[in-house]
């Protein structure tokens, strides 16, 4: 089989998925829900000009930075949930980072690239679980506060009950 029947295959598969999904309401398509692919169908393009052809590894640097980018987005507009950017937004400095990753290691292994991808992705990382250790620990807090509410007011009425 040819690389280019693999292709239509695929691409076949995946607007089946599609319309199964549009047809089951799980999927609903319309300029807000379409707008990234804009960004998500250039880069995953670039990727495979790179991966297919092993020429001009540059291309991953902003093939990375929007697949990352479309993804992101992608995912707040399918599930309508931009609430989820306050989470997501370490992802637009982890694209850089990503992008120049791939190029660090199809493109020749440039020790300098490493400098930026450091502390691009460690920036990414720390903010990530910053903004959900956040998240996490608001949730846990007023959790805690009941918890040990309960446990001290149990525990003083049970002292209570038995000195009478």
């Amino acid at each position: 089989m040819n690389k280019r029947n693999e292709w239509i295959g695929i691409l076949l598969v995946g607007l089946g998925v599609v319309l199964l999904l549009i047809k089951f309401n799980i999927l609903t398509i319309g300029w807000g829900t379409i707008w990234p692919l804009f960004l998500l169908v250039p880069g995953v393009l670039l990727e495979f000009a790179y991966f297919f052809h092993r020429e001009q590894p540059g291309v991953l640097v902003p093939g990375g930075v929007l697949t990352i980018t479309g993804l992101t987005f992608a995912v707040c507009a399918i599930f309508d949930q931009w609430g989820w950017m306050s989470f997501l937004w370490p992802m637009f400095p982890f694209s850089v980072a990503f992008g120049l990753f791939q190029l660090y290691i199809f493109g020749g292994k440039e020790k300098g690239l490493l400098i930026p991808v450091g502390i691009l992705g460690g920036v990414a990382v720390i903010a990530f679980l910053t903004s959900i250790l956040s998240a996490a620990i608001g949730g846990l807090i007023p959790i805690a506060m009941i918890l040990l509410g309960v446990y001290i007011y149990f525990n003083g009425k049970r002292f209570t009950d038995s000195e009478m």
